[in-house]
């Protein structure tokens, strides 16, 4: 079968990625629903540059992301990296914030401090004295769009200097 009649057997994919902190986690879904996740211990442009070389023979139709917070440097790379891959190859972005991916648990910002979410959905920092929080993040196993945004500016969140 030639490479032209694979690819037109083949459904479209939808990804959900996780680079604002390590490791960089990538779900494969169709309709919707996790098919295959994968995920890179890596720093976040290898990773990215990674999954879309896998990739590269399949339909991507969306990318569902976290836009932070998190690390600053991986925010600004996948917001990058997103948005030249929207304008290279048309491809619809959604984001939303990093605490989707952890049941809004504290996200480690640096040293003692965390960032958290509150109830009105602000984002502050916060020290935890009494140790490391665990990070555990996990990829939805059902896209649910509404959780989503078209607004994917980078959400920056960080200390006054």
């Amino acid at each position: 079968m030639k490479k032209k009649e694979l690819m037109l057997i083949q459904k479209s994919i939808d990804l959900v990625l996780f680079s604002v902190s390590s490791p960089v986690l990538c779900g494969i879904y169709e309709d919707l629903e996790l098919k295959e996740d994968r995920s890179f211990e890596c720093k976040s442009m290898d990773a990215l540059t990674e999954i879309l070389y896998t990739l590269r023979d399949r339909k991507i139709n969306r990318i569902f992301y976290a836009k932070g917070p998190g690390s600053f440097t991986a925010i600004k790379l996948t917001h990058i990296f997103l948005q030249t891959l929207r304008i290279a190859s048309g491809v619809e972005i959604f984001s939303t914030d990093a605490f989707y991916f952890n049941s809004n648990a504290p996200i480690k910002a640096f040293g003692n401090q965390y960032f958290v979410k509150k109830e009105n959905e602000e984002i502050v920092l916060e020290s935890f004295e009494n140790g490391v929080v665990e990070q555990v993040f996990a990829l939805p196993q059902k896209i649910h769009i509404e959780d989503f945004s078209i607004e994917n500016q980078p959400l920056y969140v960080l200390p006054p200097i």
